[in-house]
């Protein structure tokens, strides 16, 4: 147990401010005077409720319990994946803000991609004071029993819109097969990315549907813009049979 800087009145009315913020009951193991956030004059760390165990939470507070930031703690968060549906991908695929054209330099065009149905998760959580969110979307090919471990790749994704997509990549800003049509159809281009938004808006991860199949897959990007990582698996051929993006 750590040192806790308030009385017990004050103890309490924190963990009951902490608990209605957070969600879950929220126990205080310590407390003290300071912290990084102008408004806030404490900094207490307590553990909540964590799927079968508990995790580690700090908690800023100003003067009169006042709640100014939290977040969970530690070097690793554990995050439950939940399925979410099936999307439909040939060998060509790419990962990007849907905001972008295909010419910029922040997506990734995936090759060598094992063609066919691939299942859908998604790890979203409220784990700091910005609220419910993806974190994490992970694609695997329905027959990927050669998966063994994922390998990160150095080259990183660029967000601008607060979301991020998979998509097949011959459907993604093409319109009859050509790019060039697309870039040229305004309408062409509203329509796809006004899909793609109601997609990421419609929960933790949306589908874009055409001829009556998923071929695309759009969630908002944990807290928003910036550069985030991505990893994929390889089959014992070389191709690829599940792709990772995370938004931690």
């Amino acid at each position: 147990m750590g040192k806790i800087c308030v009385d017990e009145k004050t103890k309490a009315l924190f963990e009951e401010n902490a608990r209605k913020e957070i969600g879950k009951s929220f126990k205080m193991v310590s407390c003290e005077i300071g912290s990084e956030f102008k408004s806030a004059k404490y900094s207490a760390v307590g553990r909540i409720t964590w799927y079968d165990g508990t995790a580690k939470v700090s908690v800023d507070f100003s003067e009169d319990g006042q709640i100014k930031y939290w977040s969970m703690k530690g070097d690793s968060i554990e995050l439950e994946s939940k399925r979410q549906g099936t999307i439909y991908l040939q060998d060509v695929v790419r990962l990007s803000d849907p905001s972008y054209r295909r010419n910029v330099w922040c997506a990734v065009q995936l090759k060598n991609v094992k063609p066919g149905p691939w299942d859908v998760y998604v790890a979203a959580a409220k784990i700091d004071i910005w609220g419910h969110r993806t974190y994490i979307l992970e694609l695997y090919h329905q027959n990927n029993e050669d998966f063994r471990q994922w390998h990160r790749e150095e080259a990183v994704l660029g967000v601008d819109s607060g979301t991020m997509s998979v998509f097949d990549d011959y459907i993604y800003c093409i319109k009859d097969g050509s790019e060039e049509k697309f870039e040229k159809d305004e309408s062409a281009k509203w329509s796809f990315r006004e899909k793609c938004y109601e997609a990421a808006d419609s929960g933790d991860c949306g589908f874009y549907i055409q001829e009556g199949r998923a071929v695309g897959v759009v969630c908002k990007s944990g807290i928003g813009d910036g550069s985030y990582h991505y990893s994929v698996e390889k089959d014992r051929g070389g191709r690829i049979i599940a792709i990772q993006i995370s938004f931690l």
